[in-house]
């Protein structure tokens, strides 16, 4: 079955065979370009999926510096090389970075996989550094390719403002969700910080509430309420009052929010049963809550 789109006078005419996965592009001289459609059909699962645009002391790179980046990540179950890819920090100018097609073992990613690009102008220091660099005062992000001479979106975003060392990222991999949280650059998001979908409006006062389920093996969730914009802090400890782990350290819009904790990921196999404590501390406020873990 042939998909014909019919461009403006002047403007090219695209031709695609889904069925055979093939794609032309027709110019007033004929067929100008032909080939497979199936490695365009593959970038519709890629999306942009966490960046950082502040980075004074958090993720280092290879070569041991704090740069920005973008985790771009593969929601398909196909490799996709997205060398040949463009990279930009401006949506009016999709062509700002093109990404080398000189390596497509360091630029392909495998189905569920992700790939980071190092936002720090030194594109000397590897295929994976693009000549853009992240406002922390907020801008755009896009990844496009290019087919003849049109831009074609594959994902973007707008954003605002950004507190230092904290990521921005979609909740979990590939969600519409976008949460602030602690850096994963190439790892899943899954685990950090959601907005609650089950609660609207702002909350009226500060709240901590009990973990649920309570006691639990090994994953439970900590639901807690900020009416301000605030930094929040929220640390697990033992019974003793050793720090076990720190969950969240970042920067939160007034709203509901949760944050699951997984004992086995921090302490693996050999955790011990028992009573832990869980401290969730803004600006102007802390609350403190027990928990019980059962294997």
């Amino acid at each position: 079955k042939i998909i014909e789109y019919t461009a403006p006078t002047g403007e090219d005419l695209y031709d695609l065979d889904y069925a055979n996965n093939k794609l032309w592009i027709v110019g007033d001289n004929g067929v100008i370009v032909s080939g497979d459609f199936s490695a365009l059909t593959l970038a519709d699962d890629l999306c942009i999926n966490e960046f950082l645009a502040s980075n004074d002391a958090g993720p280092q790179d290879a070569n041991g510096d704090y740069d920005d980046y973008i985790e771009i990540y593969n929601m398909g179950s196909e490799s996709i090389d997205i060398g040949g890819m463009y990279i930009t920090d401006d949506l009016e100018n999709p062509t700002e970075h093109w990404i080398p097609d000189t390596n497509s073992a360091e630029t392909t990613i495998a189905g569920g996989g992700y790939l980071v690009i190092w936002c720090d102008k030194e594109s000397e220091q590897g295929i994976l550094h693009a000549e853009i660099k992240l406002s922390g005062g907020g801008e755009q992000v896009g990844l496009f390719q290019i087919i003849g001479d049109k831009a074609d979106f594959l994902d973007s975003l707008t954003y605002d403002e950004q507190i230092a060392d904290t990521s921005y990222g979609r909740y979990g991999d590939g969600a519409s969700t976008w949460v602030p949280m602690l850096p994963t650059p190439g790892a899943s998001n899954t685990g950090e910080v959601a907005v609650r979908e089950d609660v609207v409006g702002i909350p009226n006062s500060f709240k901590v509430h009990q973990n649920f389920p309570n006691p639990f093996n090994p994953t439970t969730e900590i639901n807690f309420d900020l009416p301000k914009a605030t930094d929040v802090t929220i640390s697990i400890y033992n019974v003793l009052g050793q720090k076990v782990t720190t969950l969240v350290d970042a920067h939160f819009n007034a709203g509901f929010y949760n944050v699951n904790w997984n004992a086995t990921n921090e302490f693996g196999s050999s955790v011990a049963s028992g009573v832990y404590i869980y401290k969730v501390q803004t600006n102007k406020n802390v609350d403190v809550k027990r928990m019980v873990y059962l294997k």
